[in-house]
């Protein structure tokens, strides 16, 4: 497809499993997909970071190239993107020289207590293991599970921080 094709196809009411079928059936529409996602206009690159989402595997190589890259881009869009590249990140294996980087702008996004729940917890889903693997980060994050972070959680969302914060104790 061209890159206005997949624009179209991003701005169409058109059902998921479609997509990542058009998406998987030529790898430079991937490559296309993801330089969309990196575009200025937040409507398209938006769900493109959803579309790339469902269509990358598990530690994906496409994308971690751009881990970087991805992790910049997290902290200058709005919610629901932040959401979409941060389940993105989830599923790249993130190297250690830029893991600071990570922890930072994941920080950043679960003290803003005015951002979306959704956007929030998976934020701290990833600074747990962080935290995990670096013991000396274990006490900064259990310092922010105080409720003044959590209390404007959603009850189901509240339950999944609780059992984050079991797994840093």
């Amino acid at each position: 497809m061209e890159y206005t094709e997949i624009k179209i196809m991003l701005l169409e009411r058109m059902e998921l499993k479609d997509m990542i079928v058009k998406v998987k059936s030529d790898e430079g529409d991937f490559t296309k997909l993801v330089s969309i996602m990196f575009s200025d206009n937040n409507r398209v690159s938006w769900k493109a970071s959803w579309l790339l989402g469902h269509c990358m595997a598990e530690k994906d190589k496409r994308l971690s190239k751009y881990s970087l890259e991805i992790i910049k881009l997290i902290k200058i869009k709005e919610d629901s993107q932040q959401r979409e590249l941060l389940r993105i990140v989830e599923k790249l294996e993130i190297g250690e020289d830029i893991e600071g980087l990570l922890f930072d702008v994941c920080s950043d996004i679960w003290i803003s207590i005015h951002k979306s729940s959704s956007v929030r917890i998976i934020a701290f889903r990833i600074l747990v293991p962080i935290a995990i693997k670096y013991p000396e980060l274990k006490r900064e994050v259990f310092m922010m599970s105080e409720n003044k972070y959590s209390e404007s959680l959603s009850d189901g969302i509240k339950k999944s921080f609780d059992k984050l914060v079991l797994t840093i104790i």
